[in-house]
């Protein structure tokens, strides 16, 4: 403790095109926002999640850190994320005599037969999220377990990139847990969440409940492919479609309907994908899910949330962080979400606990 805030750790979200920051303090019980920031990265540091020049990246990092607002960085420990497009995760269902101790060797076994990577590439963390009793289905007892992964040499990376920029990262979160963590407090029960995550160069779907992630899906159509599709199709310029597309957005009164008269084949292809996901996750569950929630820097679209309540037939709305109140100093939350839930898991007693860490054991130094 020092005054009458509690240490913490900042969230930082890095992406192909920019970097996010949010810190939280926690204040006699209650959590306050300390600073929050926001870059946009120069093209080729980062591509497809993988870092390309560390030193770049680093100085970037440093730079953001000394111009957030309301006040500067003060954490010198960091929580940041892996890619999705990098992210492994599948629930396993293991037999309860395994003790906690060797879960590590039998998920990598079972991991081997559905992941399609060599287990020595790999960086894991896991989560018991419940026991079951032998039953009729099930011979015997069974523990359900989230298992996540992402490529070792990525997760060295990032930490290497971190130390670079004189921090400490304490945890190398998933970026859809993060942004869970950031949009629902409270689980209702035998219901689940849809997460529509539309970035600038891909969109990644995910379902949760109240045993976590259930399903995800990445596709490689979002922001920049619809941009593309409009300059294609109406023959403008990048900027002139770029600008078109933020203007109108889905709304048939704006230049005739033209968007999404252009884009209704791309948004046709992510709604079947995300049925396919609703039915996988109901089938294999029994429970519904209740909503759908839009978040990233091209959700916040005109018509998107309404576009995808009426092909997907359950309610849709954009993001809005449960920590963040109409009187919040943070604005644009669409594109600062897994920041806050990073910054979130900061504030945590033990950041590096609170969650799946991919964060290498002794790597990238």
């Amino acid at each position: 403790m020092f005054g009458l805030f509690q240490k913490s750790a900042f969230g930082l979200d890095i992406s192909d095109i920019s970097l996010e920051m949010v810190e939280f303090q926690k204040k006699g019980g209650k959590i306050v926002l300390s600073a929050v920031g926001r870059m946009i990265l120069t093209k080729g540091v980062i591509e497809d999640g993988k870092i390309l020049n560390e030193e770049k990246l680093a100085a970037a990092i440093r730079d953001l850190c000394a111009k957030t607002q309301p006040q500067k960085i003060s954490a010198k420990q960091v929580i940041a994320s892996l890619p999705e497009s990098k992210i492994f995760s599948h629930h396993f269902k293991i037999p309860s005599t395994i003790p906690e101790s060797q879960l590590g060797e039998a998920l990598k076994f079972e991991a081997s037969n559905v992941i399609p990577a060599s287990m020595d590439e790999l960086v894991f963390d896991f989560k018991i999220i419940k026991k079951e009793s032998a039953s009729a289905k099930t011979a015997a007892d069974k523990q359900e377990i989230l298992y996540v992964a992402s490529f070792k040499s990525i997760a060295e990376s990032y930490a290497r990139t971190l130390r670079l920029a004189g921090l400490e990262p304490l945890a190398l979160d998933a970026e859809a847990l993060s942004i869970a963590r950031s949009l629902i407090k409270v689980y209702n029960k035998d219901e689940a969440v849809l997460i529509i995550d539309i970035g600038a160069r891909e969109t990644a779907l995910s379902i949760f409940d109240q045993d976590g992630i259930r399903f995800s899906r990445d596709l490689a159509i979002a922001g920049d492919y619809f941009t593309k599709i409009i300059a294609e199709k109406l023959k403008l310029s990048w900027d002139q479609a770029e600008g078109m597309k933020t203007t109108c957005g889905l709304d048939l009164d704006c230049e005739d309907g033209r968007i999404l008269l252009v884009l209704q084949q791309t948004l046709e292809k992510i709604s079947q994908e995300i049925i396919k996901g609703i039915r996988y996750y109901e089938n294999e569950t029994g429970r519904k899910v209740a909503k759908g929630v839009l978040v990233g820097g091209s959700a916040n679209l005109t018509g998107f949330a309404m576009y995808f309540q009426d092909n997907l037939g359950i309610p849709c709305e954009w993001g809005r962080p449960w920590i963040v109140s109409d009187q919040s100093p943070i604005s644009s939350t669409l594109l600062l979400t897994n920041a806050i839930g990073l910054a979130l898991r900061g504030v945590e007693s033990d950041p590096a606990k609170a969650g799946i860490n991919l964060l290498p054991v002794g790597g990238g130094k």
